[in-house]
């Protein structure tokens, strides 16, 4: 089973329908329940010894940095800017950062120690993805945080589990296809790149709809 992509001509155009209010709750709730916000939290306190500004990519409905502002200690040690084609979410913290441009347009990847993203590169296909795996390979990111929508029948069988116990609603075509445009075994890695020497890389088990990707550059 191939990776499909979300089209133009899709009823459910891209990851822009995630914003709207109903969906991005539901949304919110799904990776609330998966424990991915709090993975991104113990992930960024554990690797981050120093004050450090990251780049978050993506969070288009703005919890996930929500989320991390509103942790106190990591707070005092991190400094995130958001970067999507959407305009600012109401959600982000006001005293972050927001870049409202296409992610291959942007080019200031050397100021950031760090590189975030929550179901985001699901949307691209493989040629855009070495694109910015490109950008990611010649910042200055020691650390890369990635969660993204895991390809297989079990998560898409799980995914109807979690509709019909009400845990998603009239956001269950959008993460359908967020689970067919994703990633299946090493696919994410190998798209990126990260394989090679430079990375050291650990993931966890896609149990809840993602793949996890710690990877620390050595």
């Amino acid at each position: 089973m191939g990776r499909i992509l979300i089209t133009e001509n899709s009823p459910i155009q891209s990851r822009q329908l995630q914003i709207a209010s109903q969906k991005a709750n539901e949304l919110s709730r799904l990776h609330a329940s998966m424990g991915t916000y709090h993975w991104f939290a113990r992930v960024l306190k554990k690797n981050i010894h120093q004050f450090s500004s990251g780049l978050l990519l993506g969070d288009s409905d703005g919890y996930l940095g929500r989320f991390l502002y509103s942790d106190k200690s990591l707070r005092e040690k991190i400094d995130i800017t958001g970067i999507d084609s959407m305009p600012r979410p109401i959600k982000w913290p006001l005293p972050w950062k927001w870049v409202q441009t296409e992610i291959l347009e942007f080019e200031v990847w050397e100021r950031y120690s760090f590189i975030i993203a929550n179901w985001f590169f699901y949307a691209f296909d493989e040629s855009k993805i070495q694109r910015i795996g490109e950008k990611i390979q010649s910042s200055n990111a020691f650390l890369l945080v990635f969660s993204e929508p895991y390809r297989s029948y079990f998560q898409r069988f799980e995914l109807w589990v979690l509709h019909k116990i009400g845990l998603i609603r009239s956001a269950y075509p959008v993460v359908c296809r967020a689970v067919q445009a994703g990633f299946y075994d090493q696919e994410f890695i190998q798209a990126l790149h990260l394989e090679s020497s430079k990375w050291q890389i650990s993931t966890s088990s896609p149990l809840l709809l993602s793949q996890r990707v710690v990877a620390k550059r050595l």
